[in-house]
């Protein structure tokens, strides 16, 4: 074995011995060669390097920590860049595995959150860094990162109509149902704080019946602005229900009253509102034209000596399925107008009382008639000129009492003995016994011919004839 060594040893020191000059410009060549190789097939340069940025550990701090990274979808779309400087080679195998990313879950950052709005974390580097790769510079070194509180808030569900609807309905936000009137959500404190309420809308556009809407709340400011942030899920559907009622009119009817206080009497009832604005289902607005309010007490009535007011709640006298337009006009005000009631005494003069057949034979003896009326007191005092008349015509001859008929305002009464005036009509036999003589002229042939009077006592004379034959025919045609 000694002597294989020591022959294998000769060997190698003839073989390293022999042809040396060769053997050194061997290996200076094929150090050169690798040196040519190195530099112009895999040279060393510098590269920089892009690489998305990566959130790693995030549910440690969103999940455990109840916190949100509100900028979380501009940081990982967010570019990283990275300078390094080695072999194409190297370079090129770094590019397959290089990461860059922040760490959320490390106990600092959790530690920092709770108490700080943002924070400034660097920017880490992953990757096949090897003895030729060299880490020149990241682009930027760290990372702003906003944080908030998540919270879970309860809103109100509001519902906003579009369009307009026909004139001759109404729907009324007051009958509106929202199934659930509200809705929690969970997102960011400083989000849900601008948070105002939740809006359904609808369109009610030529909407004549009663109709449900189906949607997705959105979030809206104070000035009525959508509120969009991908950190707001709202997955629950809300049920409006939106009745769509008739409009109509209804008439208020007076209300009734009996007995009074004796001596007194009532002046007017005025009521005010007289009509209303109401809506609600079809059939029942084209069935109820108008409301009969309930009778006015006997024994109010009977105690009053002064005017009074009575209030009607008009939702009483509604049935169900119909409403007012306007709530607040829900009162009906009755004034009843009390008076005492007077007597008083009035005359009215022969010349003031049309006197219906009158001729120039009739006597009116009467100067005047004496009454006396019975009324409402501010009606009563208001009366200063009495229309009345008195028919004479047809009557026979003798002296009559003809009764006056007055024409008197509402409420006011004639009392005491009926009016009455005095006529006198003569008859045909004290016409003639007037006259001393009456003038005929008679034609032989019984023709009648007109007398003309030739002398001042024949025209004494023609005129009682003429009277005379007047009076007669007259008398005749009675």
């Amino acid at each position: 074995m000694s002597k294989f060594i020591a022959y294998l040893m000769k060997k190698l020191k003839l073989f390293a011995t022999s042809n040396l000059p060769y053997k050194l410009s061997s290996i200076f060549f094929a150090f050169g060669l690798w040196f040519v190789i190195l530099n112009f097939i895999n040279p060393i340069r510098t590269e920089t390097i892009a690489v998305t940025l990566e959130l790693i550990n995030e549910a440690a701090l969103t999940q455990d920590r109840q916190i949100v990274i509100e900028n979380r979808s501009s940081l990982i779309n967010q570019n990283i860049s990275i300078q390094v400087r080695g072999t194409s080679e190297s370079i090129m195998s770094l590019r397959t595995n290089l990461r860059a990313y922040i760490d959320l879950g490390t106990s600092d950052i959790i530690n920092s959150a709770e108490h700080e709005d943002n924070m400034s974390i660097n920017v880490q580097i992953d990757g096949n860094f090897g003895e030729n790769i060299e880490l020149l510079s990241i682009r930027p070194p760290s990372i702003q990162v906003d944080l908030d509180n998540i919270i879970t808030t309860e809103f109100d569900i509001v519902f906003n109509k579009i369009g307009e609807h026909n004139e001759d309905f109404v729907v009324s936000k007051e009958s509106i149902q929202i199934i659930p009137p509200t809705l929690s959500i969970t997102g960011p404190s400083n989000v849900l704080g601008r948070i105002y309420n939740l809006v359904v809308e609808g369109d009610i556009s030529y909407a004549e019946n009663t109709f449900e809407v189906l949607a997705y709340p959105t979030p809206v400011d104070d000035a009525g602005l959508a509120i969009i942030s991908p950190h707001i899920l709202i997955d629950t559907q809300v049920s409006i229900i939106i009745p769509v009622h008739r409009r109509g009119i209804l008439q208020i009817l007076q209300p009734s009253y009996s007995g009074l206080a004796v001596g007194f009497g009532v002046s007017s009832i005025d009521w005010q509102p007289r009509a209303v604005e109401i809506a609600g289902d079809t059939n029942l607005i084209n069935q109820i034209l108008s409301i009969q309010l309930s009778p006015i007490s006997n024994t109010q009535m009977v105690q009053a000596q002064n005017s009074f007011s009575i209030e009607y709640n008009i939702n009483n006298y509604l049935p169900q399925g119909l409403y007012l337009m306007q709530p607040e006009q829900n009162i009906v005000i009755v004034t009843v107008n009390i008076e005492p009631i007077v007597s008083q005494n009035f005359y009215i003069p022969i010349d003031a009382i049309n006197i219906i057949g009158i001729n120039p034979n009739m006597q009116i003896l009467s100067e005047g008639i004496n009454i006396a009326l019975s009324g409402l007191q501010s009606i009563v005092e208001s009366i200063d000129n009495i229309s009345s008349f008195a028919n004479v015509s047809n009557l026979p001859p003798g002296l009559h009492a003809v009764p006056v008929f007055l024409s008197l305002p509402s409420g006011v009464n004639s009392i005491g003995i009926e009016a009455t005036i005095q006529v006198y009509i003569p008859s045909l036999q004290d016409n003639i016994e007037e006259h001393d003589y009456i003038y005929y002229d008679e034609a032989e042939d019984d023709t009648e011919e007109t007398q003309v009077p030739e002398t001042e006592e024949e025209a004494y004379e023609y005129e009682y004839l003429s009277s005379y034959e007047d009076l007669e025919e007259n008398y005749e045609e009675d």
